[in-house]
């Protein structure tokens, strides 16, 4: 079970954040050859073309803004974020 499953326990010791979740989602897609880096970038970039970045862009959906200094809400959201990444490459794999 990964830190950012829907059923995980929140534990204040544990590292929360964009990047944490990319590398738990590079081990969980081990198949597909995608570094915890290149799914960092896919989460946020410079180029604002990473799911954060639109998420703030087209729905002011701010994951700092909201969670501030919250480790609880920053795992919350990541949590969110990551079944939300799963379901879309489920449908991308029934797609083809």
């Amino acid at each position: 079970m990964g830190n950012f499953d829907m059923n995980s326990v929140f534990n204040e010791n544990m590292k929360v954040s964009p990047y944490e979740l990319a590398k738990e989602l590079s081990n969980e897609f081990n198949g597909e050859n995608e570094t915890a880096d290149e799914i960092y970038k896919k989460l946020t970039n410079s180029h604002g073309s990473g799911l954060l970045d639109k998420l703030i862009k087209h729905f002011d959906f701010d994951m700092e803004n909201i969670a501030g200094d919250s480790k609880r809400e920053t795992f919350d959201i990541l949590r969110i974020l990551k079944r939300c990444i799963i379901l879309r490459k489920r449908v991308r794999k029934a797609k083809r």
